[in-house]
């Protein structure tokens, strides 16, 4: 379905595109796809993304995920992949990571965005970790909330924007 919208709320009936989970969305989608999270708290103990998608919440006062996520992404087309809209929130305090690009995938050449999202209670809030390269990262309008190290950025990227961006502490 590439470029298409996939909907996630746990309230809905399940339908070719929606669904009551995000990994259900996730599993059923493709590169370029974007996934419209509706309000509510999710619980997501640690989960791989494969496809290039785009993950759009209600806003991070809305729309929480609890745990952490992984972008494996093994695209070899140029892809720029927006998470828009969310909190995530650590289970536990100093869980490890909120969202990681390029976990154990070859994610080269994307434009990977971060807007108006709060992590909050992580030793790492954004990572852009192992097998990655030329990867630019834009960080706007996000809030960092007792996170040791806000974003980590592996030599061969670029953290090409952090702007609107509050650290506490």
């Amino acid at each position: 379905m590439r470029g298409g919208v996939i909907y996630v709320d746990p309230d809905a009936e399940e339908s070719e595109d929606t669904y009551n989970t995000i990994q259900e969305a996730v599993e059923n989608a493709s590169d370029g796809d974007t996934i419209k999270i509706a309000a509510g708290e999710y619980d997501i103990t640690e989960y791989e993304i494969w496809p290039a998608v785009n993950l759009e919440g209600e806003g991070p006062n809305k729309t929480v995920i609890k745990g952490h996520l992984f972008y494996s992404v093994r695209s070899d087309e140029k892809n720029t992949i927006t998470v828009e809209g969310v909190k995530f929130e650590a289970k536990t305090e100093g869980e490890n990571l909120a969202l990681c690009w390029g976990r154990n995938g070859e994610l080269k050449n994307h434009t990977l965005n971060v807007i108006d999202c709060v992590f909050e209670g992580y030793q790492y809030g954004v990572c852009v970790n192992s097998n990655t390269a030329d990867n630019k990262l834009n960080i706007t309008k996000c809030e960092f909330n007792n996170v040791f190290c806000a974003v980590s950025v592996k030599e061969g990227n670029t953290l090409n924007t952090f702007k609107n961006v509050d650290v506490d502490p």
